[in-house]
């Protein structure tokens, strides 16, 4: 449910929840037209944004705020929905590996 995404994102329910989040982030910056169906991997956050770089930052930001990334490196190259799947599979991932140690 892109208004509702079932969190927290975990390796089972990642690639259903991932677009879900990406349209309910973008929906809270003012996006509304996002079906998190549709979304490709080669879909440019910056024409998903509407070509507003402020609202793409801040879509950027808020991934990276859902696993509570202040900053890091290269994380405003996030220039895809593939980059964004990307970081939030990584992320889930080293929060696994963490729980495991």
């Amino acid at each position: 449910n892109p208004k509702n995404p079932n969190l927290p994102l975990t390796l089972d329910n990642f690639n259903k929840e991932a677009p879900n989040l990406i349209a309910a982030l973008a929906r809270e910056l003012g996006v509304e037209n996002i079906d998190p169906k549709t979304l490709k991997s080669s879909d440019s956050l910056f024409a998903l944004m509407g070509f507003d770089h402020t609202k793409t930052l801040s879509l950027s930001k808020s991934i990276q705020a859902q696993f509570n990334i202040i900053g890091m490196v290269g994380g405003d190259r996030m220039v895809t929905v593939g980059n964004a799947f990307d970081l939030v599979e990584e992320m889930i991932m080293d929060d696994d590996i963490e729980w495991e140690e």
